[in-house]
């Protein structure tokens, strides 16, 4: 299982592999609630690979080599569905950020990636 092209923000509390095998969560915006996790450790005895992947607004139990925490500068980052907008921002750190290796050759709107230096983090390729 890899996931690859999660929505930006976490559902519930954070994203767990719980006691699964084989997964890899790379490429992705981990933006929780106010008091949230971002992710979870996983159970022991599993194979969970957490790589390129930003977190912001909460906390992060587990941290890949590539990952960041920091701001992923949406262009209005609201749980508000009429005027919610995930896209990147000119200048957010999850441009260009993510795996070059390992993505998907489209975003959420079948935008080709990458698009310019490299493949962005999150749903969206700006």
């Amino acid at each position: 299982l890899s996931i690859r092209r999660q929505r930006q923000m976490c559902i519930r509390d954070s994203i767990y592999a719980g006691s699964s095998t084989d997964v890899k969560i790379i490429n992705n915006i981990m933006y929780a609630r106010t008091g949230g996790n971002c992710n979870a450790a996983p159970s022991p005895g599993t194979s969970v690979i957490y790589n390129y992947n930003i977190y912001f607004n909460g906390e992060v139990p587990t941290q890949g080599p590539n990952d960041k925490i920091v701001n992923p500068s949406f262009v209005n980052a609201t749980i508000d569905p009429l005027t919610a907008n995930f896209r990147l921002s000119a200048g957010s750190p999850a441009i260009d950020a993510g795996s070059q290796t390992v993505f998907s050759l489209k975003d959420i709107l079948g935008v080709l990636r990458p698009k310019g230096g490299g493949v962005d983090c999150g749903a969206y390729e700006f």
